[in-house]
């Protein structure tokens, strides 16, 4: 009995020490708004919404849609991804979606962004 309690403080020690941590997420970005008013409600086929909500100069609030989960980015994320549209770092691709990496760290459905790049770029916002 002590050998399963040990095991499962254990992993719930670790767990609570991964909540938070800055990480690498690849991923589609999205117009945040675009996705709120039209993927999250209707259901819509990932592939058509990350095309249909794919960002552009005017978006002003962003997601990244990485393992089928879309996660919202905070305030200052939403100004790096807008500076990186905005400069031509980041910018769709041959199929109209925009492949991005980004380093943050997640807070429920919040990504706090600390550097936003095309995918297979080595330049990023920070």
């Amino acid at each position: 009995m002590k050998t399963i309690t040990g095991i499962a403080t254990a992993f719930l020690f670790c767990a609570g020490m991964s909540f938070g941590m800055t990480v690498q997420y690849h991923g589609k970005l999205l117009d945040a708004n675009c996705y709120n008013q039209n993927g999250a409600s209707k259901h819509v086929d990932g592939e058509r919404m990350v095309v249909s909500c794919a960002p552009t100069a005017s978006t002003s609030e962003f997601a990244i849609r990485t393992n089928g989960k879309v996660r919202m980015f905070d305030t200052a994320g939403n100004e790096k991804a807008a500076a990186a549209i905005r400069d031509g770092l980041v910018k769709p691709g041959k199929d109209h979606d925009v492949d991005v990496a980004i380093y943050g760290s997640r807070h429920g459905n919040t990504i706090k962004v600390e550097s936003i790049r095309n995918h297979k770029s080595d330049t990023a916002v920070h």
